[in-house]
């Protein structure tokens, strides 16, 4: 039977909002199993603290489901999240369930947009997140050395649907799904985050990221970025155009 991987993605913060500092992409990658277990216990923290689902700017600030909780109780909340739930999954499950989050500092993106305008239309901020958390998700997929690129099985994606990051990989695979790697991605559709558990998670992970860069490692960001086995892509402005630099020359390596 063929190996199926399941990688849900949520994002924080807006290229196109200038007062947004960094952009983040998070989700969680499992196999099915693993993440019908993750669903299970993560309903079961939901219920104990009496919540349909959890938003993250949601529970941070006291709103919706959250209105009237006091900052001790989000704690608590957030708490049982990591030990009740990915904590345990994590490592019951090890590699078979992993999480991966990129963040982009969109400052140092426009800087090196403005050194060198090609990167704008040659990688947007959002498709450098989307590359490395798809890979992430394509590396875990088992090795088989007699297969194209040394891998067997396919992985399917899923965005949530207020996100602008799944038009980046959807237009790539619809142009070349036959070809690279592309034949590795079996589906990529969208998702409600009210509903779908994993989307939550991810929710969860992309905006501690994206905090614990904003205003440092405070307790939650830590729960989910110092703790969680996450693998994580930051890009710096040296970082930006050394990913540039490189596509260019791959660029010039194919038409030559």
């Amino acid at each position: 039977m063929s190996v199926v991987l399941r990688a849900y993605y949520d994002g924080s913060g807006k290229a196109d909002d200038p007062g947004c500092p960094f952009m983040t992409l998070g989700g969680w990658i499992g196999a099915d199993d693993a993440i019908a277990d993750f669903e299970r216990r993560w309903k079961l923290v939901l219920k104990q603290y009496g919540h349909d689902y959890v938003h993250m700017r949601e529970a941070f600030h006291s709103k919706g489901s959250f209105a009237g909780r006091k900052r001790e109780e989000f704690r608590a909340f957030t708490n049982a999240l990591f030990n009740d739930c990915v904590s345990k999954i994590e490592w019951e499950y090890r590699d078979r369930f992993v999480g991966t989050c990129c963040t982009v500092n969109l400052a140092d993106y426009r800087r090196a947009a403005e050194g060198f305008p090609e990167l704008t239309k040659r990688k947007k901020a959002e498709a450098l997140c989307v590359d490395y958390v798809v890979h992430t998700a394509l590396r875990l997929l088992p090795e088989d050395l007699s297969a194209p690129y040394g891998k067997t099985g396919v992985v399917r994606l899923r965005f949530d649907r207020t996100e602008p990051f799944r038009h980046t990989i959807q237009r790539a695979w619809d142009r070349w799904r036959t070809q690279g790697v592309f034949p590795f991605i079996a589906s990529i559709d969208t998702g409600n985050a009210r509903e779908d558990i994993l989307l939550q998670a991810a929710d969860v992970l992309a905006w501690a990221t994206s905090r614990a860069y904003r205003e440092g490692y405070d307790g939650h960001a830590r729960l989910f970025m110092g703790i969680c086995r996450i693998q994580h892509q930051y890009y710096d402005y040296d970082r930006i155009v050394a990913r540039l630099k490189k596509l260019l020359d791959d660029d010039r390596d194919t038409a030559a």
